[in-house]
């Protein structure tokens, strides 16, 4: 055993035999209502009873800037890989590769592509190689790696939610909905927004999306689009 090796299977309470919960697959319309609902214009009466609101703006370098009345607070890509490991992790695993396994990689052809027979070649390579780069991928570090990472990044997280409790005590927040530069549908909640809600929502804070389309293009107060024009124009 090598302490990482071990597997636990979940099942919810709700699901059937085969591990399938009830209910089916909810539509469209039903998934944007309840997107929907977790807007701060279906929340205002929470947010007015709280004793401290902040802003968060979610972003690719700053993570998290959270900011209100009194000041600012950021949660930085950079300090995350620091605090994870996820760079040291990446650097060790790119050591191990120089052994072979990345030139054998670099002749794999891309998996991006909506041409049939370049896919099928795709496929062929890949293939072709696994036998060599599946031993190098069974090696016990990666799992050790990966369970560090893990570690690494609960205990981030935990320090991250400490440290903007010392700061701006107890408070509910406002988060604009991060789009992944319109990969996202509008009133569709993207994969990192759903994470930060849930670790938000697993420590009792309030967490509701604010509306980020044209607002850094219109006015706030008239939904005008000339004061832009202007600025530039002076």
């Amino acid at each position: 055993m090598d302490g990482t090796s071990v597997s636990v299977y979940l099942k919810h309470p709700e699901a059937d035999k085969y591990g399938k919960r009830s209910g089916g697959k909810k539509s469209a319309t039903t998934l944007t209502a309840e997107v929907t609902a977790l807007y701060v214009e279906k929340n205002l009466p929470a947010c007015r009873a709280a004793e401290n609101v902040i802003v968060i703006d979610p972003n690719k370098h700053d993570i998290l800037y959270c900011q209100d009345g009194n000041g600012t607070f950021r949660y930085t890509a950079n300090q995350r890989a620091m605090e994870t490991g996820s760079r040291r992790f990446a650097k060790e695993r790119q050591q191990m590769k120089a052994g072979g396994i990345d030139l054998i990689e670099s002749r794999i052809p891309s998996h991006k592509t909506m041409n049939l027979m370049d896919f099928t070649r795709y496929l062929l390579v890949r293939r072709a190689d696994w036998n060599c780069r599946k031993d190098f991928y069974l090696h016990p570090a990666h799992m050790r790696w990966k369970w560090h990472a893990f570690i690494n990044r609960q205990k981030s997280e935990s320090d991250l939610i400490s440290n903007m409790r010392n700061k701006f005590g107890n408070f509910t927040i406002v988060m604009g909905d991060w789009s992944d530069a319109g990969r996202t549908a509008r009133f569709q909640t993207s994969s990192k927004m759903k994470g930060w809600r849930t670790l938000f929502k697993w420590n009792r804070i309030n967490c509701f999306l604010l509306d980020e389309y044209k607002t850094s293009s219109v006015c706030p107060r008239c939904s005008s689009s000339e004061f832009v024009e202007k600025g530039f124009k002076e």
